[in-house]
């Protein structure tokens, strides 16, 4: 009887476990586009622990490679863009999303000869992976407050205005980091430096840190939407499993139309492993 559990137990592994949507993506951050409004640091420098960088900051572009992969993905849906208008990218479905690890900065591999391949993780799964991975000064849990920011505030993101792309990832980051939220104190793991470079550099990084900040607070005031707010799948965490230390993760909208499969939160894996045993139990019985 324990041979036959066994069995059993390991076909729903292979089941719940075998079916995520697994994608193999260039990145395009970095590139000259006014969908994905991505700005490459250049301009507005931050702080991550003890070092003083110009990161990316601001939205990356996932470009499949197999255009088709995301063909189900209507024209205009949030969390879509149509490449890079005019540009390199031209005409190709991709999705845009957050960078969620400040030190696999995107734009240093933004070349079709360099591919990534991300899993669709719901946040339970994600969060798991951060912790047991040891990512550099992760919160653990911290994953559903960006998903939280990207839910609420991707659409004034996105809105075609940079910095209003770069006041979300700025936001992303601060939340992931630091215990007291504030992106611009000059204090805590992660903040935008505000006091170098010239005056329109420092008007620049004032206005990423007030609409970050702004953006905070509500969500602060709303509970982050309570003890009972759960992304589902509206939100994806891709990563990849495979390169732990060099995740280069990134979190996105899932598009409506589209068919990811997410690789479900732990305990919906063992209940499901416990339902099928105990079937198992009165079949032999």
């Amino acid at each position: 009887m324990f041979r036959i559990i066994a069995r059993a137990a390991l076909a729903v592994s292979l089941t719940v476990f075998g079916h995520a949507q697994s994608l193999e993506f260039w990145t395009a951050a970095g590139s000259s586009s006014s969908v994905d409004a991505a700005l490459d640091g250049a301009s507005i420098s931050d702080h991550l622990v003890s070092s003083d960088y110009s990161g990316f900051v601001g939205e990356v572009g996932l470009l499949p490679t197999n255009p088709g992969a995301l063909s189900s993905v209507a024209p205009g849906t949030p969390g879509t863009f149509e490449g890079d208008p005019g540009g390199l990218f031209s005409g190709t479905r991709g999705l845009v999303g957050f960078d969620i690890d400040s030190e696999t900065p995107f734009h240093a591999s933004a070349s079709l000869g360099e591919t990534h391949i991300y899993q669709a993780l719901d946040f339970a799964s994600a969060n798991a992976i951060f912790q047991a991975d040891g990512v550099s000064h992760y919160i653990a849990g911290r994953l559903l407050r960006a998903a939280y920011l990207l839910e609420n505030y991707y659409a004034a993101a996105s809105s075609g205005n940079r910095l209003d792309a770069a006041a979300m990832q700025a936001a992303i980051w601060e939340v992931l980091y630091d215990l007291v939220p504030d992106v611009g104190t000059g204090a805590g793991n992660y903040y935008v430096r505000n006091n170098v470079g010239s005056s329109i550099q420092q008007d620049e990084a004032n206005a990423v840190i007030a609409t970050a900040n702004a953006w905070i607070a509500e969500a602060e005031l709303n509970n982050w939407g309570g003890p009972g707010y759960d992304p589902g799948n509206r939100v994806i965490f891709w990563l990849d499993p495979d390169h732990t230390a060099n995740k280069g993760s990134v979190i996105t909208l899932n598009p409506s139309g589209s068919s990811l499969i997410l690789v479900p939160e732990p305990s919906t894996a063992l209940l499901a492993l416990f339902g099928l045993g105990a079937a198992v139990l009165r079949r032999r019985r």
